[in-house]
């Protein structure tokens, strides 16, 4: 006899703690430090009265989402997060090439959650997303505080996804890292979740004038179900004057291990390794 009970927790060690979820942006990971990290979406709800009927005409509608994030600053360099944001590539060593934050120079960025599962064997859960725009953030505290920064943005709803969301950097002729698995409810053939065009001045990834833009809609056509991607539909997707590198979002079916136990399943950084 068929049983309709849905999966669900039922005592503690089925709980999860958010300590659990890894933060990326736009593929780098930026977890540590961060002591607050949530979003919550911008819902539009209509309900109105209409002649001849007894009920109203009701809905709702989730455009946008905000998001938030506090990290504590770092002691000896500045937080990588800074940089992303400004639109630089982050650096391990940013006292040998001193960069300006300002607040004009924000940039949108890409935002990735992976829930670990309790004993960090694999990521049960992904969300997205796209195109955050924060807003600057300064040090606060008391003067017996840790200080901390506490940025807030907004950006496309979310996305959640069963499982490994990952991304690649890759140029024309490359295909993805791994076979990518169909998003669900998009065009049937459609195995990217999002992809952004990106042209670095010279080609050099460490500038700071590269200019991005992301594909929307991503159709079947521009990556298969093998992970190949047809770099000339990318093109034609975006207005950028032939932009050498394409940063793809995309799913994995099975996947054990999290990034860094699997490097085959870590996110690549949008700006390449940083300098």
């Amino acid at each position: 006899m068929p049983t309709y009970q849905l999966s669900g927790p039922k005592s503690p060690d089925d709980l999860t703690d958010r300590r659990k979820e890894l933060i990326y942006c736009d593929g780098y990971d930026v977890t540590a430090g961060v002591t607050v990290f949530g979003a919550d979406p911008n819902n539009n709800d209509f309900d109105s009265p209409v002649f001849g009927q007894d009920e109203n005409l009701s809905g709702t509608s989730t455009n946008s989402a905000n998001v938030n994030l506090t990290i504590f600053e770092q002691n000896e360099k500045s937080n990588g997060f800074l940089r992303l944001i400004h639109g630089m590539r982050p650096s391990n060593n940013p006292l040998n090439a001193p960069k300006q934050y300002a607040p004009k120079n924000l940039e949108p960025v890409n935002l990735m959650s992976l829930r670990k599962k309790n004993d960090d064997t694999r990521v049960i859960m992904s969300r997205f997303w796209q195109g955050v725009q924060f807003s600057a953030a300064w040090p606060e505290g008391a003067a017996d505080d840790k200080a901390q920064r506490a940025f807030t943005g907004k950006g496309s709803p979310c996305r959640e996804f069963d499982g490994l969301l990952t991304c690649d950097l890759v140029v024309s002729g490359e295909s993805l890292r791994s076979i990518p698995y169909q998003v669900p409810n998009e065009a049937a053939g459609t195995y990217a979740v999002a992809i952004e065009m990106v042209k670095f001045p010279g080609g050099d990834q460490s500038s700071d004038d590269a200019e991005r833009e992301p594909v929307n809609p991503v159709t079947p056509d521009m990556v298969s179900s093998a992970g190949v991607i047809t770099w000339a539909n990318l093109l034609t997707a975006v207005s950028l004057d032939d932009p050498g590198h394409a940063h793809v979002y995309y799913l994995q079916s099975g996947v054990t291990g999290i990034p860094t136990t699997n490097t085959t399943i870590e996110p690549e950084g949008m700006r390449g390794a940083p300098a």
